[in-house]
């Protein structure tokens, strides 16, 4: 006995039959994702500062050297900024203004993101809390502290305030709207697969073609599908529905 064929048009007709079942398991994934995002991931907060670093003061306009040191001096900045020699004098300030007690220097590192704009001399610090008022404090105290610090470890070279940070007002994740999405899309693709793979193992006969394929004899005839009434059904119409 040959086995059936699942043709793309069976393929097709099994997703219509089963559509409102793939549209509520597209729903329900939907819902239980942002159900998951919104009760159980912990809002994070981005307060970010920005920075501007050159190799030595000047008046003029800096020579094609002088934007290559410029460049060089602000990548070394950019790693000494989650030094430790920064890093605990960052926890000294923070400790000082009563933002934060007893934050090391480890928990400042990761923290921190700092990182050169584009090859530019500007350094952009982001950092993420689950306190948007510490992200901030932090951010401040990086720009209090880092100049003279890391001038310190260098000795060269000027870094200059840019932006300081603003306390965020809403949180930069967990981004609820596009886990809603991956969780309907999630819903959509597995209530499809299996769909497609019940079509696959489905062994039913559904059309003539189907049984010339598995007996492999041909079909004579087919008997219509005709509704008829039964005889209790007869005697009560013609009673008038009595």
């Amino acid at each position: 006995m040959n086995r059936l064929e699942v043709t793309l048009q069976d393929i097709l007709w099994m997703l219509k039959k089963q559509i409102i079942w793939i549209l509520l398991a597209t729903i329900l994934c939907g819902v239980g994702m942002w159900a998951y995002t919104t009760r159980f991931v912990t809002p994070l907060y981005t307060a970010r500062v920005s920075l501007f670093v050159v190799s030595n003061e000047r008046t003029g306009e800096a020579t094609n050297n002088e934007q290559l040191a410029d460049l060089r001096m602000a990548n070394t900045y950019v790693n000494l900024l989650s030094s430790n020699n920064v890093l605990e004098k960052v926890e000294q300030v923070l400790e000082s203004n009563g933002s934060v007690k007893n934050i090391s220097a480890g928990v400042l590192r990761s923290m921190i993101t700092a990182q050169m704009q584009s090859a530019t001399q500007i350094v952009n610090v982001s950092i993420v809390s689950a306190d948007p008022q510490l992200a901030a404090d932090v951010g401040n105290a990086i720009i209090d502290v880092a100049p003279q610090a890391i001038q310190k470890i260098v000795g060269a070279g000027v870094m200059t305030e840019i932006d300081r940070a603003k306390v965020p007002g809403a949180p930069s994740s967990p981004n609820v709207r596009s886990n809603t999405v991956t969780g309907m899309i999630v819903g959509l693709l597995l209530s499809v697969a299996v769909v497609i793979l019940l079509a696959v193992l489905d062994n039913t006969v559904w059309r003539e073609d189907d049984l010339e394929s598995v007996f492999e004899i041909p079909v004579l005839g087919s008997i219509p599908n005709i509704a008829i009434e039964t005889a209790n059904q007869a005697a009560k119409k013609s009673r008038g529905g009595y």
